[in-house]
Protein backbone atom coordinates (compact mmCIF):
# COMPACT_ATOMS: atom_id res chain seq x y z
CA UNK A 1 0.00 0.00 0.00
CA UNK A 2 1.28 3.70 -0.94
CA UNK A 3 0.78 6.47 1.36
CA UNK A 4 -0.41 8.64 -0.70
CA UNK A 5 -2.55 11.79 0.03
CA UNK A 6 -5.91 10.05 -0.79
CA UNK A 7 -5.12 6.54 1.18
CA UNK A 8 -4.13 8.50 4.19
CA UNK A 9 -7.17 10.80 4.07
CA UNK A 10 -9.39 7.48 3.87
CA UNK A 11 -7.61 6.40 6.76
CA UNK A 12 -8.29 9.60 8.62
CA UNK A 13 -12.19 9.40 7.68
CA UNK A 14 -12.02 5.80 8.84
CA UNK A 15 -10.31 6.34 12.26
CA UNK A 16 -12.93 9.39 12.65
CA UNK A 17 -16.06 7.22 11.88
CA UNK A 18 -14.39 4.56 14.62
CA UNK A 19 -13.71 7.00 16.90
CA UNK A 20 -17.43 7.86 17.70
CA UNK A 21 -17.86 3.89 18.85
CA UNK A 22 -14.91 4.58 22.24
CA UNK A 23 -16.87 8.07 22.46
CA UNK A 24 -20.29 6.11 23.06
CA UNK A 25 -19.00 3.59 25.26
CA UNK A 26 -16.90 6.10 27.70
CA UNK A 27 -20.82 7.20 28.52
CA UNK A 28 -22.22 4.17 28.81
CA UNK A 29 -19.30 3.22 31.17
CA UNK A 30 -20.14 5.95 33.08
CA UNK A 31 -23.66 5.25 33.49
CA UNK A 32 -25.29 5.26 36.62
CA UNK A 33 -22.18 7.08 38.60
CA UNK A 34 -22.71 9.93 40.60
CA UNK A 35 -21.37 13.14 40.39
CA UNK A 36 -18.06 14.10 41.06
CA UNK A 37 -14.90 13.98 39.72
CA UNK A 38 -12.55 10.71 39.65
CA UNK A 39 -8.49 9.74 39.09
CA UNK A 40 -8.27 7.42 36.27
CA UNK A 41 -8.05 4.36 38.45
CA UNK A 42 -11.71 5.25 39.54
CA UNK A 43 -13.23 4.94 36.53
CA UNK A 44 -14.83 1.65 35.21
CA UNK A 45 -12.73 -0.39 33.18
CA UNK A 46 -15.19 0.08 30.46
CA UNK A 47 -14.56 3.67 30.71
CA UNK A 48 -10.74 3.57 31.19
CA UNK A 49 -10.75 1.70 27.75
CA UNK A 50 -12.50 3.56 25.86
CA UNK A 51 -10.36 6.69 26.84
CA UNK A 52 -7.47 4.88 25.89
CA UNK A 53 -8.82 3.88 22.14
CA UNK A 54 -10.39 7.78 21.88
CA UNK A 55 -6.90 9.20 22.45
CA UNK A 56 -5.52 6.80 19.90
CA UNK A 57 -8.01 7.00 17.51
CA UNK A 58 -7.93 11.09 17.44
CA UNK A 59 -4.26 11.03 17.43
CA UNK A 60 -4.34 8.68 14.18
CA UNK A 61 -7.18 10.91 12.37
CA UNK A 62 -5.32 14.48 13.14
CA UNK A 63 -1.62 12.22 11.70
CA UNK A 64 -3.78 10.95 8.75
CA UNK A 65 -5.53 14.66 8.01
CA UNK A 66 -2.34 16.43 8.01
CA UNK A 67 -0.05 14.06 6.19
CA UNK A 68 -2.35 13.44 2.75
CA UNK A 69 -1.62 17.51 2.91
CA UNK A 70 2.12 17.47 3.63
CA UNK A 71 2.11 14.11 1.16
CA UNK A 72 0.66 16.08 -1.48
CA UNK A 73 2.52 19.21 -0.86
CA UNK A 74 5.86 17.39 -1.18
CA UNK A 75 4.76 15.52 -4.32
CA UNK A 76 4.27 18.55 -6.05
CA UNK A 77 7.33 20.18 -5.54
CA UNK A 78 9.28 17.08 -6.30
CA UNK A 79 7.40 17.05 -9.50
CA UNK A 80 7.99 20.64 -9.79
CA UNK A 81 11.47 20.29 -9.37
CA UNK A 82 12.14 17.32 -11.42
CA UNK A 83 8.89 16.03 -13.61
CA UNK A 84 8.96 17.38 -17.01
CA UNK A 85 6.20 19.09 -18.41
CA UNK A 86 3.68 18.48 -21.04
CA UNK A 87 0.29 19.24 -21.89
CA UNK A 88 -2.76 17.01 -20.20
CA UNK A 89 -6.89 16.96 -20.90
CA UNK A 90 -8.92 16.67 -17.84
CA UNK A 91 -10.82 14.04 -18.51
CA UNK A 92 -12.63 14.02 -15.14
CA UNK A 93 -12.89 16.15 -12.18
CA UNK A 94 -14.34 15.01 -8.96
CA UNK A 95 -14.36 16.61 -5.14
CA UNK A 96 -12.47 14.92 -2.42
CA UNK A 97 -14.37 16.64 0.21
CA UNK A 98 -11.57 18.35 1.62
CA UNK A 99 -11.00 22.27 1.89
CA UNK A 100 -8.11 23.98 3.26
CA UNK A 101 -7.83 27.86 4.06
CA UNK A 102 -11.04 28.40 1.60
CA UNK A 103 -9.42 26.39 -1.11
CA UNK A 104 -11.19 23.13 -2.37
CA UNK A 105 -9.09 19.63 -2.74
CA UNK A 106 -10.09 18.57 -6.33
CA UNK A 107 -9.41 15.40 -7.80
CA UNK A 108 -7.91 15.62 -11.22
CA UNK A 109 -8.28 12.44 -14.07
CA UNK A 110 -6.11 13.44 -16.58
CA UNK A 111 -4.52 12.24 -19.71
CA UNK A 112 -0.77 13.43 -20.34
CA UNK A 113 0.32 13.36 -23.84
CA UNK A 114 4.43 14.07 -24.05
CA UNK A 115 5.90 15.02 -27.60
CA UNK A 116 8.37 12.12 -26.81
CA UNK A 117 6.34 9.29 -25.41
CA UNK A 118 3.02 7.79 -25.45
CA UNK A 119 0.09 9.22 -23.78
CA UNK A 120 -0.99 7.94 -20.49
CA UNK A 121 -3.85 8.60 -18.10
CA UNK A 122 -3.27 9.31 -13.91
CA UNK A 123 -4.79 11.05 -11.40
CA UNK A 124 -3.82 13.79 -9.11
CA UNK A 125 -5.29 15.71 -6.42
CA UNK A 126 -4.49 19.59 -5.93
CA UNK A 127 -6.09 22.53 -3.78
CA UNK A 128 -7.92 25.15 -6.05
CA UNK A 129 -8.56 28.44 -5.01
CA UNK A 130 -12.31 29.01 -5.06
CA UNK A 131 -11.71 32.28 -7.36
CA UNK A 132 -10.12 29.73 -10.20
CA UNK A 133 -12.32 26.97 -9.71
CA UNK A 134 -13.88 27.69 -13.29
CA UNK A 135 -10.86 27.75 -15.07
CA UNK A 136 -10.77 23.52 -14.44
CA UNK A 137 -13.60 22.28 -16.40
CA UNK A 138 -13.53 18.53 -18.30
CA UNK A 139 -12.21 18.89 -21.79
CA UNK A 140 -9.71 21.78 -21.04
CA UNK A 141 -5.95 21.80 -21.44
CA UNK A 142 -3.92 21.98 -19.05
CA UNK A 143 -0.21 22.55 -18.62
CA UNK A 144 1.52 19.27 -16.04
CA UNK A 145 4.73 18.27 -14.62
CA UNK A 146 4.94 14.26 -14.86
CA UNK A 147 7.60 12.06 -13.70
CA UNK A 148 7.88 9.48 -16.46
CA UNK A 149 8.64 6.71 -14.20
CA UNK A 150 5.91 6.77 -11.73
CA UNK A 151 3.35 8.73 -14.01
CA UNK A 152 2.64 11.17 -11.35
CA UNK A 153 1.48 14.27 -12.50
CA UNK A 154 0.64 17.76 -11.05
CA UNK A 155 -1.15 20.56 -12.76
CA UNK A 156 1.45 23.28 -13.19
CA UNK A 157 -1.77 26.15 -13.44
CA UNK A 158 -1.07 27.16 -17.04
CA UNK A 159 -4.10 26.75 -19.45
CA UNK A 160 -3.50 26.24 -22.66
CA UNK A 161 -6.37 26.45 -25.16
CA UNK A 162 -4.45 24.55 -27.99
CA UNK A 163 -2.67 21.14 -27.53
CA UNK A 164 -0.97 20.25 -30.37
CA UNK A 165 -0.82 16.11 -30.39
Amino acid sequence: MTLNPTTLRKMGWRCFVLMWIPFITLFVGMWGMPEGSYDFDELPELTQYSLVALVILFTLTFIFFIGSIVTSSTSKKKLLKNGKEAPAKILNIYETGTTVNNSYMVGFELEVMPKHAPKFSTTTEQLVSRLRIHEFEVGKNVLVAYDPKTFEATIIGKIQEKVDT
